[in-house]
């Protein structure tokens, strides 16, 4: 199984929690070589755009080889990415890397 492939369930499920109700979309994003995550409201409006580069979980799982998902939903609550998503709305754009979330607009 690919680091992608046992990260993207975990993030899924992290974004299907913080933000109950909504729809959460994703898809692998060949371009950017990575795998993109959209919550939408009820209306179809977008709510959060989230990108994570398959680098980042690779890099993510080489650091932490079999506490991978572990490791994945502790970055992301350590990160805060809940709240600064919510805080942030539709208007950005957040990629994870390895130190720390980046956003752009």
């Amino acid at each position: 199984m690919t680091a992608q492939e046992e990260g993207v369930p975990v993030v899924r499920a992290y974004l299907e929690g913080v933000f109950s109700g909504h729809a959460v979309h994703d898809f692998e994003d060949k371009m950017s070589r990575s795998h993109a995550f959209r919550v939408e409201d009820a209306r179809g409006r977008q709510v959060a755009l989230v990108k994570v580069p398959l680098s980042f979980f690779d890099d993510l799982r080489d650091q932490a080889p079999g506490r991978f998902a572990n490791r994945l939903r502790d970055w992301l609550d350590d990160h805060d990415v809940a709240e600064t998503l919510r805080a942030a709305g539709s208007r950005v754009q957040m990629t994870f890397l390895l130190h720390g979330p980046s956003y752009t607009t």
